[in-house]
């Protein structure tokens, strides 16, 4: 095999960073991508398999690979749910309102192994419900066990403080 010479490899560089810019243009794909872990991953394991791979099919990518990272989320979350049993948790909400005008809520737990983003939930017409809220709170601590949660954490809304005064009547 013959050595290339360095104004090779930066022409051949060039047209590889050329493609990975189209790919990132052409898909209206953020910028920062190329800042994301898993992107500077990607590049590096494509180099180190080299020459002959061939891409992902659009079912490997839509059905098998999808489904193989969805079962590593779930076996990472059922470490946390571990921890939340021997040491307790926070269960938090966010609200927040979409360009659109729906109220969003997203609950995440918290515990000494770190936080983790469980749902979002379209809680439009229900944001300013205490009892709607409340239901939606207690399925949440339902969910998530009663015996772990040790706190729940919401912003000042007055439906959502009347919720946690609910749900702490209801769970002594």
């Amino acid at each position: 095999m013959k050595q290339q010479t360095l104004n090779a490899t930066i022409k051949d560089r060039d047209a590889v960073v050329r493609d990975i810019c189209r790919c990132i243009y052409g898909n209206a794909l953020p910028f920062n991508l190329v800042r994301n872990p898993y992107f500077i991953n990607m590049v590096k394991s494509i180099s180190e398999y080299g020459r002959g791979l061939k891409p992902p099919t659009y079912h490997e990518v839509r059905v098998s690979y999808l489904k193989k990272e969805v079962d590593i989320v779930h076996a990472n979350l059922e470490k946390y749910k571990l921890e939340w049993k021997k040491t307790g948790c926070t269960l938090m909400s966010d609200g927040w309102t979409d360009g659109k005008a729906r109220s969003i809520t997203n609950f995440l737990v918290n515990s000494p192994k770190g936080t983790v983003f469980i749902k979002s939930i379209d809680t439009s017409g229900s944001i300013k419900d205490a009892n709607k809220m409340f239901e939606l709170f207690d399925d949440m601590v339902m969910e998530i066990g009663e015996e772990n949660v040790v706190q729940v954490v919401t912003d000042c809304a007055s439906a959502l403080v009347s919720a946690g005064e609910k749900l702490m009547e209801k769970r002594k």
